[in-house]
C-alpha cells in the first residue's frame, strides 16, 4: 500500500490517502518507456527520448514525431501469447505541435480493434473506430499539466495475439489507416509520450514501469489486528471512504468464518452491508455509483443483535430488524480493501451504534 497517494481533481493535486490494488498486476510491456527498443514495431515515427518532463517528475518523455508520409504513424507492441480475458492498454500523452492522440487496442489475433482519439487541451474524446465486436471501453485521466493518461479495454477470447498501438492525429475525426489516423506529418512535428502499459485487466491499474523484461506488482493486503478494533457484542458502527477503480470488490472483511462475518462490498451499481452470526445472514442494499477509474465514494454502517443498516453518501437505506445477533469477532482481525482497487481515505469502527442519522453525517 502506498501512503500519501494524490489524486489530481481538475485543478489540484489531492491527497486521496492510501492507495491499495488487491489484484496483481503485470506490464506486460518489455520496455515501457523506450519506444526505439526491438519491441516496439514502428512505422512512419521519428522518438526524441528525454524531450520533457513525465508526470513522474524526471525528465523522461518522449516526442513522438509522424514522418512526412501520407499514412498511419504508430509505434506498437505485440503480444504474442495472450490467455483469454480482457485486456487493459494504456499510455500517457501530451500535447506537442499537434493536439490529438491516438491510442488502439486489438484483440482476437488482431481481427478485433478499438480505437479513441483525445483532444489534448482538455482530455476529451473526438472520436473512435471499432472493428469488430471489441466490447471496448475507455478513460482518460488528467495528470495536470497537460499530461493525460488514456487507457482502453477490450475482450479477448480467440487466439494468442493483443497489440497496443500509440499513434496521433492533425484532427478530431480523421481519416483511417489501419484503424488508425492517417495524415502526412512534416518530419518535426509531435506529441509527447511517456509510460506504456498493457495487462490482463478490465480496469487499467496504477503505471510499473518495465526495463527489458515484464514486471509484477505483487497483490496488496491490509490487516488490522483484532487488538488494534473496538468490538462490542452489541453494537458496532463502521464507516469508509475513498476513491474505487472498477466494481464487485469486498471494501471491508472482518470474518470469523463462513458463518461468522461482517462485510461491506461493492457491486457493479450500488452497495450491499452484510453480517452473518451462526451462519444466519443478513444485509440491506442500495446507494448507486456509476463503475469507472478514482469513482468517490462514503459509505457507512452499523450493526447490531437486532439491526443491521448502512448509508451511502449521506442517505440511509431502509434499517433491517431482522438479526438476532451479532458474530463473535472480538478476537478477529479484519481485512480492509480485501478484494479492492483503489484509494483509502478515512476508515473508522466504533463500538457503539450510531444510529441512522450517525451514518448520514458520517458518510457525508
Amino acid at each position: 500500500p502506498r501512503r500519501g497517494h494524490h489524486v489530481y481533481n481538475g485543478s489540484e493535486w489531492v491527497n486521496e490517502g492510501l492507495l491499495v490494488e488487491s489484484e496483481s498486476r503485470v506490464n506486460l510491456v518489455t520496455y515501457s518507456n523506450d519506444f526505439t527498443d526491438a519491441s516496439w514495431n514502428t512505422a512512419r515515427a521519428i522518438f526524441n527520448a528525454n524531450a520533457l518532463i513525465a508526470p513522474d517528475g524526471t525528465t523522461s518523455a518522449t516526442k513522438y514525431i509522424a514522418t512526412s508520409d501520407l499514412d498511419s504513424a504508430f509505434c506498437r507492441f505485440d503480444l504474442n501469447s495472450a490467455n483469454s480475458g480482457r485486456y487493459t492498454g494504456s499510455c500517457f500523452f501530451k500535447a506537442g505541435e499537434y493536439g490529438f492522440a491516438a491510442l488502439r487496442l486489438r484483440t482476437e489475433n488482431n481481427t478485433v480493434a478499438y480505437t479513441v482519439v483525445v483532444d489534448l487541451s482538455d482530455g476529451s474524446v473526438t472520436d473512435t473506430f471499432v472493428l469488430g465486436s471489441p466490447n471496448g471501453s475507455y478513460a482518460v485521466k488528467d495528470f495536470s499539466n497537460g499530461w493525460y493518461r488514456i487507457s482502453l479495454s477490450a475482450d479477448h477470447t480467440v487466439g494468442v495475439n493483443v497489440s497496443l498501438a500509440l499513434s496521433m492525429s492533425n484532427s478530431a475525426t480523421p481519416n483511417y489507416q489501419f484503424q488508425l489516423p492517417q495524415f502526412s506529418g512534416d518530419g518535426t512535428s509531435g506529441v509527447y509520450i511517456w509510460g506504456a502499459q498493457l495487462e490482463a485487466g478490465s480496469t487499467p491499474s496504477s503505471y510499473i514501469p518495465t526495463s527489458g523484461s515484464t514486471a509484477t506488482r505483487a497483490a496488496e493486503t491490509l490487516t488490522l489486528p483484532a487488538a488494534q478494533l473496538p468490538y462490542n457484542s452489541t453494537n458496532m458502527s463502521i464507516q469508509m471512504d475513498g476513491r474505487q477503480t472498477g466494481d464487485t470488490y469486498t471494501l471491508s472483511r472482518w470474518y470469523a468464518d463462513a458463518n461468522n462475518y461482517i462485510a461491506l462490498e461493492a457491486n457493479t451499481s450500488d452497495f450491499t452491508f452484510e453480517q452473518a452470526d451462526g451462519g444466519t445472514v443478513d444485509s440491506v442494499t442500495g446507494g448507486s455509483f456509476t463503475s469507472d477509474i478514482n469513482v468517490p465514494y462514503n459509505i457507512a454502517s452499523r450493526h447490531g443483535s437486532t439491526f443491521i443498516n448502512g448509508a451511502v453518501d449521506g442517505v440511509a437505506i431502509t434499517e433491517d430488524t431482522t438479526p438476532t445477533a451479532l458474530p463473535d469477532l472480538s478476537t478477529t482481525d479484519l481485512n480492509l480493501a480485501y478484494d479492492y482497487m483503489g484509494t483509502i481515505r478515512t476508515f473508522r469502527v466504533w463500538d457503539v451504534d450510531l444510529g441512522d442519522e450517525g451514518l448520514e453525517s458520517a458518510s457525508s
